[in-house]
């Protein structure tokens, strides 16, 4: 009997390390599967990052400030289009799936690996092509 509502089964997590200009990436993909159609996936990426999280019940007995700690937290990000989306997509089975997921974070990565050495190019006064901006 079909669930009411759409169900999905988390069927696959992997860890992804990338370097994007000059800073580590470390992403978690899950991939989820419809429990009522097996062809059906959802995809959800999270980005590590260090964060100054305020605890809210050790206090500074010195200075009454609540203690702050540098911690590691996920938080969701997403790559516009393609399968890295919260949005369902169709693959023949796991592995397909999991191809396509990593085919496209792969393609997004590059497209912003290649943004930002655009970017550092166009700051670089010294030798690029991208310096002056047209029309300044």
């Amino acid at each position: 009997m079909p669930f009411p509502v759409p169900l999905f089964r988390l069927v696959e997590t992997m860890e992804v390390e990338a370097e994007l200009g000059g800073e580590e990436l470390w992403i978690r993909v899950e991939l989820f599967r419809d429990v009522d159609r097996p062809d059906q996936y959802r995809c959800r990426t999270w980005k590590a990052g260090a964060y100054d999280l305020l605890s809210p019940e050790e206090v500074d007995q010195d200075t009454g400030e609540r203690a702050a700690s540098t911690e590691a937290v996920l938080v969701p990000w997403q790559l516009p289009g393609g399968m890295v989306t919260d949005e369902p997509f169709y693959a023949s089975s796991k592995e397909a799936a999991v191809e396509a997921i990593l085919a496209d974070l792969d393609a997004a990565l590059t497209r912003l690996k290649l943004l930002s050495q655009a970017e550092e190019a166009s700051l670089d006064p010294a030798g690029s092509s991208l310096w002056p901006p047209k029309g300044g």
